[in-house]
């Protein structure tokens, strides 16, 4: 495609990702509110206008292929990309799927099989084909809207084994910030 199209080079390729997931035999990766594509079998070559610009209000944190579509996340909401076929991806249709329901992070987001699975700072949820959702932690709400204490702080007081005079593990813990975990 070269004579065809202009590519990024090395001052215009995306420098921080915040997310990459295979869509394909492609890259979608996001930089800010844009998602790049690259061509087919060709990772570090992108085409100057394969992306697409989600309308969303924060920066993209994760997105995730499924079912051929492209699950896309900013903290607080959700879209699904259905792209077009071709050279181009960036002909396709965006469709929010959620406000309110987010992903905190790369690092919170999985797939399995034909399901997604992904983390906010209000639960964990599953998806249900590329439009649909379900909250799979309902059981465990508590954890996501207070904190809880660290069991092991009072076992060890209790036994003697710590005065509390020393260093101690966190002694509660909030899903207030999930940027560093993992899933």
């Amino acid at each position: 495609f070269d004579l065809q199209y202009g590519y990024l080079n090395q001052g215009t390729y995306p420098s921080n990702p915040g997310s990459i997931s295979t869509i394909g035999n492609r890259l979608g990766i996001s930089n800010g509110r844009t998602i790049w594509f690259s061509d087919e079998g060709r990772p570090g070559s992108i085409i100057a206008t394969n992306n697409i610009e989600i309308p969303a209000q924060n920066d993209v944190t994760a997105v995730q292929e499924i079912l051929g579509s492209l699950l896309i996340f900013t903290k607080d909401e959700s879209y699904v990309y259905q792209p077009n076929t071709g050279n181009l991806l960036n002909a396709g249709r965006i469709t929010k799927t959620a406000q309110g329901v987010g992903c905190t992070s790369h690092n919170l987001i999985t797939r399995m099989e034909n399901d997604v699975v992904w983390i906010d700072e209000n639960g964990a949820y599953i998806s249900k084909g590329t439009l649909g959702y379900v909250k799979i932690s309902a059981a465990i709400d508590p954890i996501f809207e207070t904190s809880i204490s660290n069991p092991l702080t009072s076992y060890y007081t209790a036994a003697g084994a710590t005065t509390l005079l020393e260093a101690q593990p966190r002694l509660t813990y909030s899903m207030d910030d999930l940027a560093g975990a993992n899933i």
